[in-house]
């Protein structure tokens, strides 16, 4: 939230502060940690802590077409719910994934959501029923909700296939550039596109 820097020239320059009223203008503590050092060399950091969750929930959607999948994911946000983690894969690489890892995925699947909240305990409990209802509207296939680390072996596999797919730059260009409202058109595109 702040820093205490000494620049090249030996002056010392302190910014942020503990209200984000201190912080107006430019984001300059993000710029001094971002240069690693090159602009000036950081002294004393105020930092704020926040607790581990209370509790973390996973859960597993699968779809039979990937813009049911997309739209998911814009009706979440929509819903103002943040997950820790949302993840879609289509079904070339739940096919990857399963043949790397043997987890036993539904392969004939053309998309999978995988989709981590945490927070406290009821509030983890709601947004999961929340999520749940949404993928049911999208015509989910199969949804799986586990407690905490029940899916890690899937999340490591996804990790290190999502190594070896290489996807197409117009894809991820033009996925950058969209607000989360437009990804079922980009995941349709996409399609299209291969």
């Amino acid at each position: 939230m702040g820093l205490e820097v000494v620049l090249p020239t030996v002056e010392i320059l302190e910014i942020g502060g503990k209200c984000k009223k201190d912080v107006a203008g430019y984001h300059l503590s993000s710029l001094f940690i971002g240069s690693e050092g090159t602009l000036g060399v950081i002294t004393q950091a105020l930092l704020r802590l926040l607790p581990f969750p209370e509790a973390q929930r996973t859960q597993v959607a699968y779809f039979d077409d990937i813009q049911s999948a997309a739209q998911v994911v814009a009706d979440t946000i929509a819903a103002r719910i943040i997950p820790v983690t949302l993840e879609l894969l289509d079904g070339a690489s739940i096919r990857c994934v399963e043949a790397y890892a043997k987890l036993g995925l539904p392969t004939q699947a053309d998309a999978m959501l995988l989709i981590e909240v945490d927070g406290t305990r009821v509030q983890v409990n709601q947004e999961i029923r929340q999520i749940t209802e949404i993928c049911r509207l999208n015509a989910a296939t199969q949804l799986e909700v586990a407690a905490d680390g029940a899916f890690v072996k899937l999340w490591e596999a996804t990790d290190v296939t999502y190594g070896t797919i290489e996807i197409p730059e117009s894809v991820t260009d033009l996925g950058a550039k969209l607000s989360v409202k437009h990804y079922p058109f980009v995941w349709t595109q996409k399609q299209v596109w291969q």
